[in-house]
């Protein structure tokens, strides 16, 4: 059997999968991408000023 019909049929099954949860992968990753937003905010708006060389 061709190896490139096993590289065909598990991309399509690949690529159904990903469609099926596609809302909730979209989900998970703006949460996570919300969370080092928001630390990368908190480092980059400290005072450094007071810091000494």
């Amino acid at each position: 059997m061709n190896p490139f019909a096993f590289l065909a049929v598990r991309a399509g099954l690949s690529l159904l999968t990903f469609n099926y949860f596609e809302e909730e992968f979209k989900a998970v990753n703006a949460d996570i991408n919300s969370e080092q937003i928001r630390q990368l905010k908190a480092s980059a708006n400290k005072d450094i000023s007071k810091l000494k060389n």
